[in-house]
């Protein structure tokens, strides 16, 4: 699923695009260029559902180095209502 993800949800001015790789009702990996750290707040804006809005906080960033490079795992302080 293709997202737009708010590095910073309180200003709103930096988004990066980003896809899901994989997504369950607590959380998410995804693919991202987007600089993240671990502990981060961010919003997840799913690009086929306009208006919904996931918080969420990053939880672990794969190393640079390796073949996750490029991917991170969000918690969705929110759980999805719907299973998926």
């Amino acid at each position: 699923m293709a997202l737009v993800l708010l590095m910073d949800p309180d200003n709103a001015e930096k988004r990066e695009e980003a896809f899901t790789v994989d997504l369950s009702q607590h959380g998410c990996r995804i693919e991202s260029p987007a600089s993240l750290a671990a502990g981060q707040l961010v919003h997840l804006m799913p690009a086929d559902l306009p208006g919904a809005v996931m918080p969420g906080r990053v939880v672990w960033v794969a190393e640079p180095a390796s073949e996750l490079a490029g991917e991170a795992g969000i918690e969705l302080l929110q759980p999805l209502a719907f299973p998926v």
